[in-house]
């Protein structure tokens, strides 16, 4: 299930999955109700512009299927639409395709849903609605339309189980355009895209399917119902155009230099690199875009190659900066000698937008200046060793954290963990739990005392216990009594 922000004053529950349906949990439903009637199931926060940019970044791996691959036109895209016109000779037939496009996304670790129409909203209808359910909460859809496929987002891949069932198992559903109207005739109104308003109207009139509302006279339909009715269900026919825009990933910046005589010294290295990320930031800035990653590669006399990569927390187009940074990558590297081919390259994204501007910015520099701090550890001592810290949702303790590198993907999927006083935990803790000798109130039965490290302290405050059991799956299960003592 996925949810509202947890800052907000009452959280309720945005999407859900079939399952969740089945126990009573729906769109709207506050979150607390819905762990009561589901305590076991997965819960996350539904995060709509993240989940936008994977899907666009799936939109662009897609192209080894075919060039033309969006996203469905809404204003919170839950598919991925492939227009394979053309290429489906490249597979064999369709069914093929689509399992390899299922094989795909199997490796990346999606559980998908695939159909097949000569239409976009038939397509996407027959995908919704008449496609086998996939094993798990969080799945990713594939329609085709116009010889084409839509996929629905999971917002993190997650790696496959044993127990999941295989994802080419299911002979995925082909419409060809014969049978085009009789097959959207037997699709339930809520394949048609419409509102929620509209189909509790169709809902109230009885109106289930679209045959029925084909049978029904044309022209009396947009009084009662909308014109949106009448262009949905041309459009899943296909008597009304419905176009797709691509996902083209963004196209590097890239300048390189050749020479015959081959380069040996570092100073006449360091020149040309400089030389070269001031053009390509210098094309960065003639398109309005900016960079979070530049790639230095080069190639000896001896056709050897290598490369080095600067990653930004932000983006930017500053040259100082990029240089200081680069500057220190080179430095924990010694470049061979006899280079005779160098090229840099950035990847450009969109600018952040405007930010307003305040006449006291203490909190915003200071942030700023801690992010460029990270970049330089990072680009002096290496990714591995300048981390981070990430709760997990792990009862114990000590395997409740992980470190990680710092990087802008991290940084924006972060999701924060819901407060819990109850359960808060020391600053420190140690990997393998220290004997302690402690006493015993005998009324109580809680910590009055405690000797470690040969010293003697007296318990004035006790909070607990707070009772955890270790995962039995790890090794032999431990039950643990946690309190909070205040000593004296």
């Amino acid at each position: 299930m996925l949810h509202s922000p947890l800052t907000n004053r009452l959280p309720q529950v945005r999407r859900c999955s079939s399952r969740a349906t089945q126990q009573g949990i729906r769109t709207g439903l506050p979150l607390a109700e819905a762990r009561v009637l589901l305590p076991t199931g997965w819960f996350g926060e539904h995060e709509p512009v993240a989940d936008q940019t994977q899907l666009r970044e799936l939109a662009w791996q897609c192209q080894r299927f075919t060039p033309r691959a969006g996203l469905e036109p809404a204003e919170e895209p839950e598919s991925l639409w492939l227009d394979v016109t053309g290429c489906v000779i490249h597979f064999g037939d369709l069914p093929t395709l689509c399992r390899s496009v299922a094989d795909w996304f199997e490796q990346q670790g999606f559980c998908v849903r695939i159909a097949a129409a000569p239409t976009w909203g038939a397509a996407w209808g027959v995908v919704q609605t008449q496609c086998r359910t996939a094993p798990r909460t969080h799945t990713a859809s594939h329609s085709r339309s116009r010889a084409a496929s839509t996929a629905r987002r999971r917002a993190t891949p997650r790696p496959r189980r044993r127990s999941d069932p295989p994802v080419t198992a299911p002979d995925w559903p082909v419409i060809t355009t014969d049978a085009l109207r009789d097959a959207v005739a037997q699709l339930p109104c809520r394949a048609l895209r419409l509102p929620p308003q509209s189909l509790a109207l169709l809902e109230e009139c009885g109106l289930r399917q679209v045959g029925q509302l084909l049978s029904l006279p044309r022209s009396t339909l947009p009084a009662r119902f909308g014109q949106e009715l009448l262009l949905r269900i041309d459009q899943a026919l296909g008597t009304a155009p419905e176009l797709l825009t691509p996902e083209l990933p963004p196209e590097p910046v890239r300048t390189q230099w050749t020479w015959e005589e081959p380069l040996s010294q570092p100073e006449e290295i360091a020149a040309a690199l400089q030389q070269l990320l001031e053009q390509v930031l210098t094309l960065l800035s003639e398109r309005q875009r900016v960079t979070q990653l530049i790639q230095v590669g080069w190639r000896t006399e001896s056709k050897q190659r290598g490369e080095l990569e600067v990653r930004l927390l932000r983006p930017s187009l500053c040259r100082e900066t990029l240089w200081e940074l680069l500057s220190l990558r080179l430095e924990r590297m010694e470049l061979p000698a006899g280079i005779v081919s160098l090229w840099v390259e950035a990847i450009p994204c969109r600018p952040d937008v405007l930010r307003r501007t305040t006449l006291f910015e203490t909190t915003q520099e200071n942030q700023r200046e801690f992010l460029h701090l990270i970049e330089r550890l990072t680009c002096r001592l290496g990714d591995q060793a300048v981390t981070q810290g990430r709760l997990l949702p792990d009862a114990q303790p000590e395997l409740a954290e992980v470190f990680e590198p710092w990087n802008a993907e991290l940084m924006q999927s972060a999701i924060p963990l819901e407060h819990d006083p109850a359960g808060m935990r020391p600053w420190r803790v140690f990997q393998v739990p220290l004997p302690v000798q402690v006493r015993l109130d005998p009324q109580t039965g809680t910590p009055c005392s405690l000797t470690w490290r040969n010293q003697h302290t007296e318990v004035g405050l006790c909070v607990g216990p707070e009772r955890i059991a270790t995962g039995w799956w790890r090794a032999r299960m431990i039950r643990r009594d946690y309190y909070r003592l205040e000593t004296i």
